[in-house]
C-alpha cells in the first residue's frame, strides 16, 4: 500500500508544477502509473487480505480508476482528470487517518 501512496504523491507533484504537462512529464506519469498497477497486482484482485469489508469492497474499484487514469494519459491528447483524482479516491478510504 505504501508503494500506492508514494505513486499518488509522485503524480499529484507533477500535476502540481506549474505550465503545460511536458511529454517527459506524461511519460514519468504513465511510467508511476505502470509500477501503482503492478503493485495492485502484487495485491491481489480483492487488495489485501483483511476482515474489514471496506477494503476488500474499495480495492478492486481502486485498481479499475487506476487502470482507467493510465488508460486516459496514453490517448492523444492525454486527460489527467482521473490521475488528479486518485488522491481522492484514497482519501474514501484513508480520510481518518
Amino acid at each position: 500500500m505504501w508503494q500506492l501512496a508514494a505513486g499518488v504523491k509522485r503524480v499529484q507533484a507533477i500535476l502540481a508544477r506549474p505550465g503545460a504537462i511536458s511529454q517527459s512529464e506524461r511519460v514519468e506519469v504513465i511510467l508511476v502509473l505502470d509500477q501503482m498497477l503492478a503493485a495492485a497486482d502484487e495485491l491481489g484482485p480483492d487488495g489485501v487480505s483483511s476482515n474489514h469489508p471496506r477494503i476488500t469492497l474499495s480495492f478492486g474499484r481502486f485498481r479499475e480508476t487506476l487502470a482507467i487514469a493510465r488508460r486516459s494519459v496514453s490517448i492523444d491528447p492525454p486527460r489527467y482528470y482521473l490521475v488528479g483524482n486518485l488522491s481522492g479516491t484514497c482519501l474514501a478510504c484513508h480520510a481518518s487517518e
